[in-house]
């Protein structure tokens, strides 16, 4: 998945567009990455350095800012708006301390990243070991944002606040400056 891959935003007639349906978009584009880097993990890419440049870039771009979207944006309101027997405090907690582990796996399977597109090699079965742990924590993560944090949204996020995530979308990606972005 090359750097640059956001999902560009579509826009309906009258109306601003659609934060939930944009993250959501970003889940199938993560989930793609997660199966590249179990293409990866197999050795059976045909040109290992290229798919880990796409990796490293999808990671450090993408994945970052859907991250901070969710962590700046999503979740506090969640909090905000939810009430208690949504119980989104136990979801979201869960969801932030495997994000406080996922940051020392980050910056290890950068570093394996780095380091494969380096000596355009395939990764050492300690490497594999550690992008399985990130790919798998990864996932979990998805799944849970996809069945809970999402539909929850949906139902308890004013049109306002769903507007309000829309628009820090663009502008962190800088969709914002372009002429369909802006009037959001």
């Amino acid at each position: 998945m090359p750097a640059g891959s956001f999902p560009a935003p579509k826009r309906r007639s009258g109306r601003g567009g659609d934060a939930l349906d944009l993250l959501h978009r970003e889940h199938l584009m993560h989930r793609k990455v997660l199966s590249d880097f179990e293409e990866l993990c197999e050795g059976s890419s045909k040109d290992i350095a290229t798919l880990a440049v796409n990796l490293r870039g999808f990671l450090r771009e993408e994945y970052l800012d859907h991250r901070a979207d969710e962590e700046e944006m999503l979740f506090p309101l969640l909090r905000k708006r939810c009430i208690a027997e949504d119980k989104i405090d136990a979801v979201i907690h869960k969801i932030e301390l495997g994000r406080k582990t996922g940051a020392e796996e980050y910056a290890a399977v950068i570093g394996i990243l780095v380091d494969l597109i380096s000596k355009d090699r395939v990764p050492l079965t300690p490497e594999i070991e550690m992008l399985q742990r990130f790919v798998d924590r990864e996932r979990r993560q998805l799944i849970a944002e996809d069945a809970i944090i999402l539909p929850i949204a949906r139902c308890r996020l004013t049109k306002a606040e769903l507007n309000q995530i829309y628009i820090s979308i663009l502008r962190r990606r800088g969709f914002d400056r372009l002429p369909w972005g802006s009037g959001c």
